[in-house]
């Protein structure tokens, strides 16, 4: 259900620049809640704060942009003036105020932003900042140290705006003040937090203790801080467990024997599920367990497939996706909105009560084929695949190796699997067998080389010796799509799997078991169990129940993108660089209008490979597709290895980085400041065959930064 709430807001200086920003988070970030905003003239923050105000929602709240420098000096004009009346007046009238409106209107909750004064006025601004703190009225909610939590250190203050228009700040400046507009309006939605379920991978610490080994853990500053607040909310009550699809022993490993590890197993850990079940079976299971419901929990993960799966499993669960260093900063925690505390120390009604009492209720939330399906289609992935030639990138080849000596749990046979360590071992096996290595690709970004496989075929048979797929892309049909290709290329009529069965690859053991239907035949003396499909029906694996991307606006409810609890963002907002990158329409909207659509959006992550995508249904796209080898072509840039698709749409028929870099020296040709910089530029595009008047701009390879710096320059 959507969320409804009216939100009265004011400030003590022109927030003009927030009028389309606020809207903006809730339209793009916020689905699940409508906010009826009403705004209060400017200049007229003390005449209207002593006032009742009705509203027509059961929740409704007062947001105050505050600069204590404003409270001393209505205008920016009058602090050259002279010197200020008594500071003490004009801060306890301001408090009076403020105390008024709450008398008046009971049923709002009071938020006060304290923003930043500027810095010509430090120490006094600080010292009423201090004051302001210490003499709030009760119930009343101050926010500040806006910066500190996304480490912001650029210039927040532009003098110029101040004076001419009482408009103080920069764009950035203005991006957290709606960004955290926003989160205050929400906290009327949230209820308390009792448990937090924790993915380990990746989450607690970095790296991946199946594939990499103790050794190979780190406890990065990032990871530290947030072992660091776990055991704070830990120490206030919360309950905190684990849910990690791994195995449990090298779970406790790590968490008993790293050296840096500041969670302890024994001591903060109230229950956990390490296996490799669905991660929503074993929440509910968990949550059952310690009689709680599933909006008092809150899930983090750092695998974005496993966060949208279980959305779609749990729809009242709050889910946080965790990013990667380094965008996983100390202060990450202090970004998640579903970790803020609702207002029920400000006004506390039996609903209120009722909301956060524990109730007992077990979930069924079995997930369909048609679930996955939906959850699969939404990432809009791409599964590109080629075959080792003679003319494979050394690279690639040495990629192959390292995922051969790293792999472990979706391994066929991990002995054998572990002999090929350099790249004239596998050219020399590329020989007597098929090597097909694949890329894969969702509108997260791009993952690079996660699979190989290799077979061999008789007049019947086509022997698999050799598949594996990095843990970064399981459980997304990937090894469905690479066992298809292989049964589809190749005339036999069975598929022959031999597994080396090992404590660690489970999940391939799963996998084969679902794929022929079968526990498969184990050899009693090698243990190796063999599997055996006909090529048919590993053909037809999607003919039954076709998988597809369905292109949905921006607006439609989507199952990626709108489960969990209301008022939390649907996009990442954990670093100064996501609040950037979210609010980049608003600086570059003219520049960027071509980009506005969905298939722009998916697309800024990769190259436009899909474009060779065939249509499976009309209408619909399949989640994965493959690229033919013989449909690419060579990149125009002189020197260049690399190949991109035949039909590219690419303005100078180049890859990307090629392309980037024909946009630079385009550019520097024709605007540069030094006439040998433009001359040199003019030079390397002769080379380069490209007339060094063409427009520095590319239909397919479009860069925001260089787009927003052009819009500017314009």
């Amino acid at each position: 259900m959507v969320g409804t709430v009216d939100v009265l807001v004011g400030a003590t200086f022109a927030a003009d620049a927030l009028y389309s920003r606020i809207p903006f988070v809730f339209q793009n970030a916020l689905p699940s809640v409508t906010a009826t905003l009403q705004w209060m003239p400017y200049g007229q923050w003390r005449v209207l704060l002593p006032r009742p105000h009705v509203h027509t929602h059961r929740h409704c709240m007062t947001l105050l942009f505050l600069r204590t420098c404003d409270v001393q000096y209505d205008h920016p004009e009058l602090r050259q003036a002279g010197p200020a009346p008594s500071t003490t007046d004009r801060m306890d009238e301001a408090l009076a105020l403020l105390a008024s409106h709450m008398a008046l209107n009971p049923s709002r909750h009071l938020v006060v932003v304290l923003c930043p004064s500027p810095p010509d006025t430090i120490p006094c601004s600080a010292n009423d900042d201090d004051y302001l703190r210490a003499h709030m009225p009760a119930h009343a909610t101050l926010v500040s140290d806006l910066r500190a939590v996304y480490g912001a250190n650029d210039t927040f203050y532009n003098a110029t705006l101040d004076l001419a228009m009482h408009n103080p700040y920069t764009h950035w400046m203005n991006n957290l003040l709606a960004l955290q507009a926003a989160r205050q309006i929400c906290r009327v939605f949230r209820g308390p937090k009792k448990v937090l379920i924790l993915d380990c991978d990746h989450t607690l610490w970095s790296g991946a203790i199946a594939e990499d080994g103790l050794a190979q853990i780190a406890i990065t500053n990032a990871h530290a801080a947030f072992q660091r607040f776990l055991i704070e909310r830990y120490a206030h009550g919360t309950l905190l467990c684990l849910c990690s699809k791994n195995i449990s022993a090298d779970v406790n490993t790590v968490l008993q024997q790293h050296p840096d590890m500041l969670l302890d197993l024994n001591t903060h850990i109230v229950s956990s599920r390490i296996n490799h079940e669905p991660k929503a079976d074993n929440i509910i299971a968990m949550l059952h367990e310690l009689s709680l419901g599933m909006d008092s929990a809150v899930f983090f993960d750092d695998n974005a497939l496993e966060c949208a799966a279980v959305r779609a499993a749990c729809p009242s669960l709050a889910v946080v996706h965790v990013p990667l260093v380094p965008k996983l900063t100390p202060n990450f925690a202090a970004t998640v909105w579903a970790l803020d505390a609702n207002f029920s120390a400000v006004v506390t009604t039996a609903e209120d009560k009722a909301r956060t009492a524990m109730y007992k209720r077990q979930l069924q939330a079995k997930r369909t084929s048609q679930d996955d399906t939906k959850v699969l289609a939404a990432l809009g992935m791409h599964v590109e695949m080629q075959t080792v030639t003679s003319t494979t990138p050394t690279a690639t080849l040495e990629r192959i190796a390292q995922l051969c000596q790293r792999t472990n749990q979706f391994n066929l046979q991990t002995t054998a699997t572990r002999t090929y360590t350099t790249v004239e071992q596998l050219q020399e096996l590329a020989t007597t067998a098929t090597i097909l290595y694949v890329s894969v690709t969702d509108k997260y970004g791009h993952y690079g080389l996660v699979g190989v496989a290799a077979w061999r075929c008789t007049d019947t048979t086509v022997h698999i010796s050799l598949l594996l797929l990095s843990c970064r892309v399981l459980n997304r049909r990937v090894e469905h799509a690479m066992v298809q290709r292989i049964a589809s290329d190749n005339p036999c009529k069975r598929l022959i799997l031999v597994l080396e069965p090992t404590i660690r690859n489970a999940p391939i053991r799963m996998f084969l078991t679902q794929l022929t239907n079968s526990v498969g035949v184990e050899d009693p003396e090698t243990r190796h169990v063999l599997y055996e499909a006909a090529c048919n029906d590993v053909c037809a694996i999607y003919d039954e129940a076709p998988i597809v991307q369905q292109t949905l606006p921006a607006s439609t409810e989507s199952l990626v993108e709108r489960a969990g609890e209301a008022g939390c963002p649907t996009v990442p907002l954990h670093c100064l660089a996501d609040v950037t990158s979210f609010f980049a329409p608003l600086a570059v909207a003219d520049a960027l209008s071509s980009l506005e659509t969905q298939a722009a959006n998916v697309a800024k992550f990769r190259r436009l490979q899909r474009e060779a995508v065939k249509l499976q249904v009309e209408h619909d796209t399949p989640i994965w597709t493959t690229n033919n080898i013989t449909e690419r072509q060579q990149c125009r840039q002189p020197g260049c290895a690399q190949e991109i698709p035949l039909t590219t749409q690419c303005s100078f028929v180049r890859c990307r980085t090629c392309c980037y870099q024909t946009q630079k020296l385009l550019e520097r040709a024709s605007t540069g400041a030094h006439p040998q910089a433009r001359a040199t530029a003019s030079a390397l595009l002769r080379t380069a065959g490209v007339e060094a008047g063409t427009a520095p701009t590319c239909t397919m390879h479009v860069n925001p930064r260089r787009a927003a710096k052009r819009s500017e320059t314009a």
